[in-house]
Order: C-alpha cells, then sequence, then structure tokens
C-alpha cells in the first residue's frame, strides 16, 4: 500500500544511518502507469453500515485529519516557494515518518494481519483498525504533502529520492480516486525528468499527464499540464505544437479562479517563466527574456525562489543576446535573494553565473557582481547540507 510505503521510506528518510544511501540513490528513468481507478480493498474501503458512536468518533477524527493535512499543505507549500527545498524537505519527512505510519496502523490494516481479522466492526483494545470510511480525503492530502516533498527533495538535488517520493505520491492519488492529483503528479515527473537532461522521458510523462487529467478538468489544471507538453515538444523541436500548447494554456488560465490552494490554481507568473523555457528550447532568446520579465512583474513578493531562478534564468539569457549590463543588474538581483534560500537550483544558478561572467571579469559592469558571487560561493563552499 502506497501509505505504508511513505511511511518506510520516510523513516529511512530521518533516520541518520539510512539517509545517506537514500539521498545518493540515482535517478532511473522507468515506466510510469496512466491513470486508472484503485481496485480491490483499499484505505477508502467503506465501513459497515451503522451508526455506532465509535464509527461516528472516526469520521469526525478522519474529517479532522483532512483539515490538518490542508493546513499543512499550505503551510510548506509557503515555505518551499519562500526558502527552497533543502532544509524544509528535513521537516516535510520527519512530520510525515511520524503522522503517516501511525495513520496507517490506526486505519489501514496490512493483509491478513490481526486487525484484518478482527471480527468488531468498530475496533477495539485488541488492536482492531478503526472504520475508515471517509479515508480519501486523508490520502488525497497525503498525496499532496508527498508531491511537496518530492519538489523539495529535487531541489535539495537528491533526484532518485524525489523520483521515489513522486511516485508514492501517483500511488496515493490513485488510491484516493484523486484522478486530478494524480495528472499534476505525472506533469512534475515529467520537469523533473526535463531538468535532468531525459527529453523523451519528459515528453512520455508530459503526455501521460495530459492523458490522465480528468476530461472536465478545471482550466488551471489544464493550463499546467499544457505548458510541460508545450516545453517537451518544443525539446522534440516541434515549434507549432509548442505554441499551439502555450496559446490554449493561456487562453485557460484567463477564465481559471485563482484560488488560493497551492493545488488549486496556476499563476500567470508560472506560465510566463514556463514559455520562457519552451522559448529557450526553441532558440528563441529574445521571446524567452520578454516572458521572464512578464514573470518577474507577476511574482508575488515573497516567493524568493522562483524570483532568485527567474532572475538568473533572464541573467543568462540577456547576456545571450549581448546586454551585460542587463545581464549583471538581474544576476545582481539574483545575489541579493541568496541568504533567504536554502536550494541546490539555486546554487547551481550561482554556479553558471561565475561560469558565465568570468570571461567578462576586466569589464568594469562585470566587477562588482562577480566579486558578491563569490562571496557567496566562499560561503557556501563547506556547507554540509548543500
Amino acid at each position: 500500500m502506497p501509505l505504508y510505503r511513505l511511511a518506510v521510506q520516510t523513516l529511512a528518510d530521518t533516520d541518520p544511518r539510512t539517509r545517506p544511501r537514500l539521498l545518493r540513490s540515482p535517478y532511473q528513468p522507468g515506466p510510469v502507469a496512466a491513470w486508472s481507478a484503485a481496485r480491490g480493498p483499499g484505505a477508502a474501503a467503506s465501513a459497515p453500515p451503522g451508526t455506532s458512536v465509535a464509527r461516528l468518533a472516526a469520521r469526525r477524527h478522519l474529517a479532522g485529519h483532512a483539515e490538518q493535512l490542508r493546513a499543512l499543505v499550505h503551510s510548506f507549500a509557503g515555505l518551499y516557494l519562500a526558502h527552497g527545498g533543502v532544509h524544509t524537505r528535513a521537516a516535510l519527512a520527519a512530520w510525515l515518518a511520524r503522522d503517516a505510519g501511525a495513520f496507517a496502523a490506526r486505519c489501514l490494516p496490512l493483509p491478513g494481519g490481526p486487525a484484518a481479522r478482527a471480527s468488531g466492526p468498530a475496533g477495539s483494545a485488541s488492536g482492531t483498525a478503526e472504520p475508515c470510511a471517509d479515508g480519501r480525503e486523508v490520502l488525497g492530502g497525503y498525496a499532496q504533502l508527498v508531491h511537496l516533498l518530492a519538489d523539495m527533495t529535487a531541489d535539495a538535488g537528491h533526484h532518485g529520492l524525489a523520483q521515489e517520493y513522486h511516485a508514492i505520491s501517483l500511488g496515493l492519488a490513485r488510491q484516493a480516486g484523486d484522478r486530478r492529483m494524480y495528472a499534476i503528479t505525472l506533469r512534475a515527473m515529467s520537469a523533473h525528468a526535463g531538468r535532468l537532461g531525459q527529453p523523451a522521458h519528459a515528453a512520455h510523462l508530459a503526455r501521460l499527464a495530459m492523458n490522465s487529467a480528468p476530461g472536465d478538468g478545471d482550466p488551471a489544471v489544464r493550463a499546467y499540464l499544457l505548458a510541460q507538453r508545450a516545453a517537451a515538444h518544443a525539446h522534440a523541436g516541434e515549434r507549432a505544437a509548442a505554441l499551439a500548447d502555450l496559446a490554449t494554456a493561456d487562453e485557460l488560465l484567463a477564465r481559471a479562479p485563482q484560488d488560493p490552494g497551492p493545488f488549486d490554481s496556476y499563476g500567470r507568473a508560472d506560465l510566463d517563466f514556463a514559455r520562457a523555457r519552451t522559448h529557450i528550447a526553441l532558440g528563441e532568446h529574445r521571446s524567452a527574456a520578454d516572458a521572464l520579465e512578464r514573470s518577474l512583474r507577476h511574482r508575488p513578493p515573497g516567493h524568493h525562489r522562483a524570483t532568485a531562478l527567474t532572475h538568473a534564468l533572464l541573467a543568462e539569457t540577456v547576456l545571450r543576446l549581448g546586454h551585460l549590463t542587463r545581464a549583471c543588474e538581474h544576476w545582481r538581483a539574483f545575489l541579493s535573494a541568496l541568504p533567504v534560500v536554502r536550494s541546490r537550483a539555486v546554487r547551481e544558478a550561482l554556479g553558471r553565473l561565475l561560469r558565465d561572467l568570468t570571461p567578462y571579469r576586466h569589464h568594469r559592469e562585470a566587477v562588482p557582481t562577480l566579486a558578491m558571487a563569490r562571496a557567496f560561493a566562499e560561503r557556501l563552499r563547506d556547507d554540509p547540507v548543500l
């Protein structure tokens, strides 16, 4: 069961004896299934009929648990957007190791175990599991939290472990009957594969995400999925298909309600960033720079990680266009965000800054930017986490 898999994985992730091996695990593209509803007995099985006090208490407990998970999704998503995944992922893994394991033991008895064989419908002191008639909402909350943990783990540079957490999130979404979350996670897996130089696998996952999404899915989710498929088309040299997907994503986002939840909306800043990535893959750097400028204008002020990465990518892009002064301006804006962000992706951007700007080390515009970047690189060199 995915929840047991999550409990075991997070316990190993939080144990100093087993964590190093997990952090070194390699990313390995493999088969991923399109959406299909979970079959057979599972976490969301219906409770026996009746209205006993114990059963009613269990249902109220589940509702409260689901509400707690929603609050945690908001909190951890906000921390990740503001400060990156390096430290935030450790806190989330520790919380999940305790909570998911306890929930699994209480509500999801192992097949053939004592709780599964017990005859009392409402549980007893002998170890019977609570009835979990409304467990799908809780499983959906876990799917979202593990999705966040996967993204944070990738941002910390532990790509094999991130891949495992994404797979667990898929399993939880499937067991919860949440087709929408399943497609969202496939899209994130596609983006992860693309960043790691696996364009064929990224394209396959992007197509799976679109095919797995609900037919009547909300516009924001479909825009999110199309933006990633556009990038896959671009890497394959399919310009017309890429631009068509971006145009449709624009139309969908224009009529999508902007709900506050991290899995309920897709920001204009994020779509423009994805658009820039697509244009870069097509070799259209001027269009990419324009999209990145728009992304910065729409970026909320507290999203320090995304703001830093947007400034870095814009600096790299305008330097390719021959604009050293503009590049240095954006690199300095990138560097100003570094003290509040702990992210392997941001550190790698710092490495690219040093690589790209060193040939201009005698230019007046580049001297202070390079000095600042070298000072930050020196401070990060001995960081035990990064």
